[in-house]
C-alpha cells in the first residue's frame, strides 16, 4: 500500500492505479478507504469493468443501499452481458428483496438461472431461495471442487450470499451463522470473507 501514493504521484488519475489500490484495501480489510480508492477510479475513463459492481457490493456490505443500486444498475448497463459476472445478479436479488420485491427478484434470479451459459451454482442458489435446497444440501454442493482451497472459496462465497437472503428475510440469527461459517472459510484475498468480516463487525456493535 505504500507504494501507491508514489505512483499516484506521476499519475494521478491513472484509474488502474486507484482501482488497484482499492482491491488491496479490500484485502486489508479497509472497505471505506477502497470505496473511496474505486469511486477515484470512476472519475476518470476507461475504468476497470469491475469497479462499479466492487463499488456495489462494498456499499451494499455497509449498508448503503441507494449507492449499491446505483452503482450495481452503472454496471449492469455498461458492461457487455455475456460478460456479466454472476456476483451481479446475487446482489441485485437481495437488493430487490431489500425493497420488498422478493416476487420481482425470484422471477429475476430465475430467468438469468435458466439462461444458456448460466452455472449450477446459480442455479442452486435459485433452490436455496425458494425452499427447494436447504442450508446443508447448498453448503455441500459449494464444499465440491478438485482442490480444497477451491472448496473452501466456493463455501466462502456461497454462505456470504445465503446470510444476505437470510439476512432480508428476518432471520437474523441464521444470517449470523452463515457470516461465520464465510469468515471461517475464507481467506482475506476474498472479497465475500472481507464482506462476512465487516458484516460481523458492524452488527456485533449494533
Amino acid at each position: 500500500e505504500a507504494d501507491y501514493p508514489s505512483a499516484l504521484q506521476h499519475a494521478p488519475e491513472d484509474p488502474a492505479i486507484h482501482y488497484a489500490l482499492g482491491l488491496l484495501q479490500i484485502r486489508l480489510g479497509k472497505i471505506e478507504q477502497a470505496r473511496q480508492s474505486l469511486r477515484q477510479a470512476c472519475k476518470s475513463e476507461p475504468a476497470p469493468q469491475m469497479t462499479r459492481l466492487l463499488l456495489a457490493l462494498l456499499a451494499h456490505a455497509q449498508g448503503d443501499l441507494p449507492h449499491a443500486r446505483r452503482h450495481l444498475a452503472q454496471y449492469l448497463e455498461t458492461a457487455p452481458p455475456e460478460q456479466h459476472n454472476e456476483t451481479a445478479f446475487l446482489l441485485d436479488y437481495n437488493l430487490a428483496s431489500a425493497a420488498g420485491k422478493r416476487e420481482q427478484a425470484i422471477h429475476t434470479l430465475r430467468q438469468r438461472a435458466e439462461a444458456t451459459g448460466a452455472s449450477a451454482s446459480l442455479g442452486a442458489y435459485l433452490a436455496y431461495c425458494t425452499g427447494q435446497k436447504t442450508r446443508k444440501e447448498l453448503l455441500d454442493l459449494a464444499g465440491k471442487a478438485p482442490a480444497p482451497g477451491q472448496a473452501r472459496k466456493q463455501i466462502c462465497e456461497t454462505a456470504y450470499w445465503m446470510a444476505q437472503h437470510q439476512a432480508y428475510a428476518d432471520h437474523a440469527g441464521y444470517s449470523r451463522e452463515l457470516l461465520q461459517i464465510a469468515r471461517r472459510n475464507g481467506s482475506p484475498e476474498w472479497i465475500e470473507h472481507q464482506l462476512a468480516e465487516w458484516q460481523l463487525q458492524y452488527r456485533t456493535s449494533e
